[in-house]
C-alpha cells in the first residue's frame, strides 16, 4: 500500500488521542504497525516525522495502558527507535499526567467524556453527510485521493474509518459503510482505484472477515488435468492440509495456495467425470471439514463456488442428517 501525506498527518494526531483517551488511538496504533511494515520504502521525511511522534508518545504515554494492541504498538516503536539510535526515557522518568479539565463534556460513551455537546452534534451530522458522499462516489472520484479537500470522498472515507474505530457508528451506519466498501471491492474497476481507498476498505472488511470472502481472484483455468490414482491421491492430501495451522503466517498462506490449487484440479477432474466414487466420498468429507474451519473465511467467491459444487451436486444439503 502507498503511504500518503494524509496517513502521516493522521498519525501525528495520536498524542492528542492518548491525552483525551480517545478510542481513535486504536486506529492510529494499527496504522503505525502498518507503517512499520512499509518502513524501508517510506520517504526520509515521513520516517523522521513518524519517529518524532514515536519519541513523544514513548516519553509521555508509555505506561498509561496495558492491553494487547497498545503493548504491540509500544514494542514496535521502541524497537524502531533503538534501530534509529534514539535513547528511550528511563523507566523512572515522570510521565505526563492525564489531562484534567474544569469544563463539562459529553460523549457517546458517558463513562469516557471528552467532547462538548456541540462538538458531538457536529460529529454526528458530519458522519451522516460523509456516508452520503461515500455512497454516491463514482469511479472517477476514486481514481484520485483528494485528502486535502474536506468535501471529497477521500476525506469522507478516511473520517468514517476513524469514526468506525472510535466505535461511534450506529449499526445501520456500519452496514451502509461495509455495503459500499463491498460494492467497490467487487467492482471490476477495483484494481484501478487509489490505494488510499483500498487500504481503508481492506482494513474494515478484514475486521468483519469479509475481505477475502468477496475479493475476486480469477486465477483458475479449466484443464484436462492428469487423473491417475497417484495424482488424485496427491491432490486429496494437499486439500486435507488446508485446515492445518503451521503456526507461521507465511507457511499458512503457502499451504492455502497449494491446497486450493489442488482442490481446483479435483474440481476439474470431477466435472470431467474422471473422479472415482471412493475419492468423491473422501473429497466430500474434506470439503465439509474445510467449510467448518477458520480458513474458510479466506476463500474467494470463485473458490467457494468450486468447493461447494461437489457438495451440491451430490445432494449433501438436500436432506438434514440425523
Amino acid at each position: 500500500m502507498t503511504t500518503t501525506e494524509s496517513d502521516i498527518r493522521c498519525y501525528e494526531l495520536i498524542a492528542k488521542y492518548f491525552e483525551y483517551n480517545d478510542p481513535l488511538q486504536v486506529q492510529e496504533m494499527r496504522s503505525r504497525l502498518g507503517l512499520e511494515e512499509e518502513w524501508e520504502s517510506l520517504p526520509e521525511e515521513f520516517q523522521q516525522r513518524i519517529l518524532a511522534v514515536d519519541q513523544d508518545v514513548q516519553a509521555r504515554y508509555s505506561r498509561w495502558y496495558e492491553y494487547g494492541i497498545f503493548n504491540q504498538y509500544m514494542a514496535t516503536i521502541q524497537a524502531r527507535m533503538r534501530k534509529a539510535g534514539l535513547e528511550l526515557p528511563s523507566p523512572n522518568n515522570d510521565l505526563v499526567e492525564r489531562i484534567k479539565t474544569p469544563y463539562t463534556y459529553y460523549s457517546w460513551d458517558a463513562r469516557n467524556p471528552k467532547f462538548t455537546k456541540k462538538q458531538i452534534e457536529y460529529f454526528q451530522m458530519r458522519t451522516k453527510v460523509y456516508l452520503d458522499i461515500w455512497e454516491n462516489a463514482d469511479k472517477a472520484d476514486l481514481l484520485k485521493y483528494d485528502w486535502e479537500d474536506r468535501r471529497s470522498p477521500a476525506s469522507a472515507r478516511a473520517a468514517l474509518q476513524r469514526v468506525f474505530w472510535g466505535n461511534h457508528l450506529q449499526d445501520g451506519q456500519i452496514f451502509r459503510l461495509a455495503n459500499t466498501d463491498l460494492k467497490w471491492l467487487r467492482d471490476p474497476a477495483y484494481p484501478q482505484i487509489h490505494s488510499g481507498y483500498k487500504k481503508d476498505i481492506k482494513e474494515l472488511l478484514e475486521f468483519y472477515e469479509l475481505y477475502y470472502m468477496h475479493l475476486e481472484q480469477n486465477k483458475y483455468e479449466a484443464h484436462d488435468f492428469e487423473h491417475t490414482s497417484q495424482a488424485i491421491s496427491y491432490d486429496l492430501d494437499q486439500w486435507d492440509w488446508v485446515t492445518h495451522n503451521w503456526q507461521d503466517e507465511d507457511a499458512n498462506e503457502e499451504q492455502l495456495e497449494r491446497s486450493l490449487q489442488s482442490r481446483w484440479r479435483l474440481h476439474c477432474i470431477y466435472q470431467n467425470g474422471c473422479l472415482p466414487s471412493e475419492d468423491i466420498t473422501t473429497l466430500i468429507a474434506l470439503d465439509k471439514a474445510a467449510m467448518l474451519s477458520e480458513v474458510y473465511r479466506l476463500f474467494s467467491p470463485c473458490e467457494r463456488k468450486f468447493v461447494h459444487a461437489v457438495l451440491l451436486d451430490q445432494g449433501v444439503f438436500d436432506k438434514m442428517p440425523e
